[in-house]
């Protein structure tokens, strides 16, 4: 039991620092190996970052850095009253930055890898896997091990200047002669700014931005190299009594040009595509000319100035826990993307919002054709499952059947309702700017109650639309064979497996994720098309000028523009309905579609299979109060995931979430039937 006792208590001094506070401030030693002198820095600095005992009064806002800062005065204040230990840390201190090489500090650490988008993504997972280490030479492996983690920045940031200069009096107290020259950063800064300016140069040149330039030839990236090696030599000349003096301001107008560059290159991905590489190359150069902008400034004040010193400090040691995570990589690059494609939803997003009677009786008379349409696919569907086939054939021709319906849908210029949700989404995230302004989010809250009231008469539309359809194909099926579309205990089962009392909610909400599903791919398809230039490849494209003639492929090309985004969304639409509870069902997962019109569509037909007697089944209502719940699920989840991505990518603060939220239900409580009816509308 004691050996249990003592390995307990090593896991706990392993998480919280090994030495007390007496030993550490004893033990520094100058004379020691690189590494050991390493290792006593890192218990110092896990010494200031431990949970201190509940009786320590430093216990509170630990993670604001406030007990850090508590104990790095208490640190500063013990050492000048004994001027012996100070000498010592002071020594071992500037014994560290004489023998450690910092450049790829400067250089590298905190910013993302030069391996591209999915390597730095293999590369931050190995490193959740393998515990951080450092062999003493480089301090960019030991930084991450001194700050590892992001509540580090909190304290640092906290240092004022009065601490600021303690710090500096600690390392500059009674330095030897034999210590000179002990301080190389500002050395290995200067060399790291050369070296990210070449790096800048070649990413800012390289093929995937230079093609998105107008002239090539003109981009600002082109002298940076030159212009930081004449402000670094500068530098160097007025270390050693030079007269020529470094001109900042011009050496930051040459960044800040560079930077221009990658803003209006980001401007034009919004049109031509989105690829994740793309954006992470941006995002790298960006990182790196912000990078250059601060060691320009700390390098033209000599490393001495406290406002640009800590506050780059902070950052550093912020950006190298962002360097590790898997999360933010994926944030900073996926925004764009995401951006792009909820952009492009909201286009079409826009063509299903009514925001006067007109449009509002349109939509019906729109929905109404979507729903006589998916009466043809209801009993196609029933046909389907009654035929003895295999489960992935019969997936695969209820897949066809779905997108074929959809298509049709499309092109006669009708609706499907749970189409609308994931689309008129970013419609809505699109008006979430300048939400301060009372003015801005009444128009936002005015939008939305007309999104909703789209929504619901989309919805009415289409049963009303289907279910006579479904009615009057039985009626010619029973004409034409002699017998109903399904039997009496088909019918029956029909109704059970639609109770609002079964699984049907929940197949309802899953596929209101299909239905979200969909929606992302048409976005994607739309990218990729742009970013590919397919309509420029197809109208270019030899063999297809031959074979169509040029002005037929033209006519491709331009249909490739404009349809490519509804293609791919009715397409993959179809397939998730029709694959999706197949391919699961494998697995051994039950887990069934239940979309809004179809269902109408199917307990319609059921409904006129069993006839008069309907009415007295308890099961047929059941069926029909489901319906309303299927609608409700299938548009609350697609809508609400394809909100919650739209509002992510612009970026949206909860405080403007919840003042949206506040102001909405103030708004359905005064006018409650403006969300169903076009009600005070012209």
């Amino acid at each position: 039991m004691s050996g249990l006792n003592t390995i307990y208590d090593r896991l706990v001094r392993a998480k919280s620092g090994r030495y007390g506070f007496d030993y550490l401030i004893s033990s520094a030693d100058p004379s020691r190996p690189l590494a050991t002198r390493l290792e006593w820095l890192v218990e110092l600095l896990e010494w200031m970052r431990t949970r201190p005992n509940s009786g320590d009064a430093s216990r509170l806002d630990f993670a604001s850095g406030h007990a850090q800062m508590v104990r790095l005065r208490h640190l500063l204040q013990t050492l000048d009253r004994n001027p012996t230990y100070k000498h010592q840390i002071a020594k071992t201190l500037r014994s560290i930055l004489r023998d450690i090489d910092a450049l790829e500090v400067f250089r590298s650490t905190g910013l993302p890898g030069g391996h591209g988008l999915w390597t730095e993504a293999a590369s931050r997972f190995t490193q959740k896997l393998i515990p951080a280490h450092t062999d003493g030479k480089d301090l960019g492996e030991a930084f991450e091990v001194l700050f590892p983690h992001a509540a580090d920045a909190a304290w640092l940031a906290q240092l004022d200047l009065e601490m600021f200069r303690a710090l500096g009096n600690l390392l500059y107290f009674e330095i030897g002669p034999d210590e000179l020259p002990w301080n190389s950063l500002i050395r290995d800064m200067a060399e790291a700014l050369f070296l990210l300016s070449c790096e800048a140069q070649s990413l800012g040149l390289s093929p995937l931005l230079r093609r998105r330039r107008h002239d090539p030839h003109t981009s600002k990236f082109i002298p940076l190299e030159e212009a930081t090696e004449e402000f670094v030599g500068s530098l160097t000349m007025r270390r050693f009594g030079g007269e020529k003096i470094p001109d900042l301001p011009l050496y930051l107008a040459h960044i800040e040009a560079c930077r221009s560059e990658i803003v209006a290159s980001r401007g034009t991905i919004q049109q031509e595509g989105v690829s994740l590489n793309l954006v992470y190359t941006m995002t790298r150069l960006e990182a790196i000319l912000t990078r250059m902008d601060t060691l320009a400034i700390i390098l033209h004040d000599g490393g001495t100035r406290f406002e640009t010193l800590m506050p780059f400090l902070s950052s550093l040691v912020m950006d190298t826990f962002r360097h590790r995570s898997l999360r933010a990589l994926w944030n900073d690059n996926a925004l764009v993307l995401s951006r792009r494609i909820t952009e492009r939803n909201a286009d079409t997003g826009h063509h299903y919002i009514t925001r006067n009677r007109s449009e509002y009786s349109l939509m019906i008379r729109q929905a109404a054709g979507g729903g006589l349409v998916t009466g043809a696919t209801v009993i196609i569907k029933l046909f389907v499952s009654e035929v003895a086939l295999s489960y992935l054939l019969k997936g695969l021709i209820a897949s066809i059947n779905y997108s074929v319906s959809f298509l049709v849908i499309q092109s006669l210029g009708f609706t499907l309702a749970t189409k609308q949700p994931a689309m008129t989404a970013p419609v809505i995230a699109a008006h979430m700017t300048n939400l301060k302004d009372d003015r801005e989010l009444a128009k936002l809250i005015r939008e939305v109650v007309h999104l909703i009231r789209s929504q619901v008469a989309a919805i009415f539309g289409n049963i009303f639309g289907v279910i006579p359809a479904a009615v009057a194909l039985h009626i010619a099926f029973t004409y034409v064979t002699g017998h109903a579309t399904l039997t009496n205990e088909e019918a029956m089962q029909v109704l059970k497996d639609h109770s609002i009392f079964g699984w049907s909610p929940l197949f309802a909400a899953f596929t209101g994720v299909l239905l979200w599903l969909s929606s992302l791919i048409a976005g994607w398809t739309d990218n990729w098309v742009a970013l590919n230039n397919i309509p420029r490849a197809i109208r270019g494209n030899r063999r297809l000028r031959f074979l169509f003639g040029p002005r037929l492929a033209g006519r491709l090309a331009d249909f490739s523009a404009a349809w490519a985004s509804t293609i791919g969304g009715n397409v993959s639409l179809g397939f998730l309905l029709g694959l999706t509870p197949k391919a699961l069902a494998f697995a051994g997962i039950a887990l069934d579609v239940r979309h809004v019109t179809l269902s109408a569509g199917t307990i319609a037909f059921a409904a006129a299979t069993i006839g008069q007697d309907v009415w007295r089944q308890h099961a047929f209502w059941q069926a029909v109060s489901c319906i309303g719940v299927i609608g409700l699920l299938n548009v609350g989840v697609s809508f609400g995931l394809a909100m919650a991505i739209a509002i992510r990518a612009r970026a949206v603060t909860t405080t403007d979430r919840r003042r949206i939220y506040r102001a909405l239900w103030s708004r359905i409580a005064r006018r409650p039937m403006q969300i169903l009816l076009p009600v005070g509308l012209d």
